[in-house]
């Protein structure tokens, strides 16, 4: 069983929330300059202005349009040939009707969990896990994800963890980082 995250690794959440941040503030911030997944770090502005901003973006452009990340709906399909896929995600509680929504029109019957981000600044509801911790619950074996939050203090022995290159996960360094060709190649 494989688990996968959908914000960075699925759909470009940050590049449409970029564009967002950057028309409504007046910046040019680039995206492959945004080297923290604290963007609070990134744009120099608290956590919760953040939080506005995308309850904002939502509201406006919504979950459902997000921009798929290139290769990455058909790379599930083929490893949904050989491996269960499920979804763990650490949206807010606010957002889990269009996030159903989004993975019904995308990826249906693929099973999906909240983790309320434990790792996750910007996520929260009642019980808050790790990715980690779920994907160990169900039994997955492999983890998809790109918040290196949740490679820190990594305790799982039965499962992988598999990085997914963007800009803010450069600096781990005791995982390797894949694109999605490359974690085709790896997995089949």
């Amino acid at each position: 069983m494989i688990a996968t995250d959908i914000d960075g690794v699925i759909v470009d959440w940050f590049g449409n929330f970029l564009n967002f941040a950057n028309l409504i503030m007046g910046t040019n911030y680039q995206y492959e300059n945004m080297h923290d997944h604290d963007f609070s770090t990134n744009f120099n502005i608290s956590r919760e202005i953040i939080i506005i901003l995308d309850r904002i973006r939502s509201c406006q452009y919504g979950l459902v349009k997000l921009p798929i990340i290139k290769g990455a709906l058909r790379a599930i399909e083929k490893l949904r040939e050989k491996y269960i896929i499920v979804i763990i995600t650490s949206r807010r509680d606010e957002f889990k009707e269009e996030t159903s929504i989004w993975r019904d029109m995308y990826l249906p019957n693929i099973p999906l969990f909240y983790s309320n981000g434990a790792n996750n600044p910007y996520a929260g509801g009642e019980r808050r896990q790790s990715k980690e911790e779920i994907a160990n619950d169900i039994g997955a074996s492999y983890l998809i994800e790109d918040n290196p939050n949740e490679f820190e203090n990594w305790k799982s022995k039965n499962i992988e963890p598999i990085c997914y290159a963007q800009p803010w996960n450069l600096g781990v360094t005791n995982y390797k980082r894949y694109n999605w060709d490359q974690i085709l190649k790896y997995l089949l």
